[in-house]
């Protein structure tokens, strides 16, 4: 029973640092262009 509850814990956290991870690589992509 961990993995149902291990990915929905991580599933909603890899988005979060998808976006963050996202956000800080187009910054960087914006100041070097």
């Amino acid at each position: 029973e961990r993995g149902p509850v291990f990915v929905s814990v991580f599933s909603p956290l890899s988005l979060v640092i998808t976006a963050i991870l996202g956000s800080i690589f187009l910054d960087e992509t914006l100041h070097l262009g």
